[in-house]
């Protein structure tokens, strides 16, 4: 099942295996004139029901992201920090 958050202005969508399966954590990150979107209807379920817990964000100023108007391209360490620690716990 996709679940979409934002964190921090961030569009996150989300797909995560049934159970625990140790497979790595999966993060899909689209291409220009795009978002988050773009995966959640293809890979996503798959993968996740093949184990990989998946993430998608929508980058600033994308998708269901803040940020239109001014566009900025860089990482937020408080959406890396929450998807690697989805990823242990």
């Amino acid at each position: 099942m996709i679940k979409t958050e934002k964190i921090d202005g961030l569009e996150v969508f989300s797909c995560k295996p049934a159970r625990k399966t140790g497979q790595p954590t999966l993060l899909f990150v689209h291409g220009a004139f795009a978002g988050a979107w773009m995966w959640t209807e293809t890979f996503m379920p798959v993968l996740a029901e093949a184990g990989y817990p998946c993430y998608a964000v929508s980058l600033r100023g994308h998708g269901g992201s803040d940020g239109r108007g001014s566009y900025r391209l860089a990482f937020d360490q408080r959406l890396l920090s929450m998807i690697w620690q989805s990823s242990v716990d």
